[in-house]
């Protein structure tokens, strides 16, 4: 069965922005994170074959381990940089593929939009890859961490205008990491303000 009918029985997806989709990569798409359903629903509405980062801990969940496994989902470490998976990204952004993260690190389990880890930034930086800003909204009422029985609710998806690094006039290495972490953060809560009200750390 398709995955895409499957979601539209339990899902309203809306998506804003498709004009600001770059036509190929490289490219670094960066989005917020409210549900273990957020990759499935991005592979679904962008045009794109996707390659996503995500914690390892999430290949430890029985049934969802096969799901990112068929995917071609890489597992991040948490604990300790994991320096060969950010080898493989970096390879694969060099030769022209999108790499997806979620740079809170891993599905915020209530309204707050937590502080981004500067992983994405540095891909950037290494490869020169642009960073595409998404708001994910409403996942979590349709599968809530913990859950494991979807329900029905729209979910929108607003799409920023990519970053091109060669437009930021910053020198300084550390502080265009700092740029990069901020700047996608605040567009993607600009997103997400129009729409409900998070609470920010």
């Amino acid at each position: 069965m398709d995955i895409l009918f499957l979601f539209k029985i339990f899902i309203k997806i809306e998506v804003e922005g498709k004009k600001n989709l770059p036509e190929k990569g490289p490219l670094i798409i960066a989005s917020n994170h409210k549900s273990i359903l957020d990759p499935l629903i991005l592979m679904v509405i962008l045009p794109y074959y996707i390659t996503f980062l995500a914690a390892s801990y999430l290949f430890k969940i029985p049934f969802l381990n096969i799901i990112l496994k068929l995917v071609g989902v890489l597992p991040v470490k948490e604990k300790k940089q994991d320096l060969r998976t950010l080898k493989r990204a970096i390879d694969l952004l060099k030769n022209g593929n999108i790499v997806g993260v979620f740079p809170e690190g891993g599905v915020s389990v209530n309204e707050n939009v937590k502080e981004f880890k500067p992983g994405f930034a540095f891909l950037s930086v290494k490869t020169n890859a642009p960073i595409l800003p998404i708001a994910i909204i409403g996942t979590e009422r349709v599968l809530p961490p913990g859950k494991w029985i979807p329900k029905r609710a729209k979910v929108k998806i607003c799409i920023g205008e990519p970053i091109f690094l060669e437009k930021v006039n910053i020198k300084d290495k550390k502080e265009i990491y700092s740029f990069l972490v901020n700047y996608t953060r605040a567009m993607i809560l600009k997103f997400i303000s129009k729409f409900s009200t998070p609470v920010i750390n």
